[in-house]
């Protein structure tokens, strides 16, 4: 039987936040990542590590407790790669599950959603924005919920930003929709 977190890594795509620099997966836990071809993303402070498949296989055959029966995984130089500044602010701004969801993280890492960013930034320069800059995702900070109410982001009396936020916010809708 498969534990809570793997059924949440398969239902939320393969990113997974830890709080600890170390974990530990079951060997049914690994045979069933591996046999669908999941890659694992772990995310830990500003670190991620990517277990791929054949990973799995390698630690399936090696590294074993045969007293527990899990695989210990660890925060370690060789194995982990530093977040970029960007992604790091993003997933301050957004539960994991709601970034797990393709088509959103997808356009998250776009230039197209960083050019956004970046003019709503110039616009906060020139005009009054509201919400203040920290209250903009604040509905993104809790986990993913279908039901989530989409309101305008951000407005401003002087340019309208309804369209700039239409392609984000069909995303969200086709998510929700899903």
């Amino acid at each position: 039987m498969l534990t809570n977190m793997l059924q949440k890594i398969l239902r939320d795509f393969n990113v997974i936040k830890i709080n600890s620099p170390s974990f530990s997966l079951t060997t049914l836990q690994l045979e069933t990542l591996a046999d669908l071809g999941v890659d694992l993303i772990v995310l830990y402070q500003d670190m991620q590590m990517k277990l791929t498949v054949l990973e799995y296989y390698l630690f399936l055959e090696e590294e074993i407790d045969t007293v527990n029966g899990k695989v210990t995984f660890e925060f370690k130089d060789d194995k982990v790669e530093w977040l970029d500044l960007y992604t790091i602010k993003l997933l301050s701004r957004f539960h994991h599950s709601w970034f797990n969801k393709k088509p959103l993280r997808d356009y998250l890492l776009s230039d197209k959603f960083q050019n956004l960013l970046k003019e709503i930034a110039g616009d906060r320069t020139r005009f009054v924005v509201i919400p203040e800059q920290a209250e903009v995702f604040k509905e993104f900070l809790l986990p993913y919920n279908k039901d989530i109410v989409i309101r305008p982001l951000t407005s401003c009396k002087e340019k309208p930003h309804d369209l700039l936020w239409a392609e984000f916010n069909t995303i969200i809708k086709q998510i929700c929709n899903a």
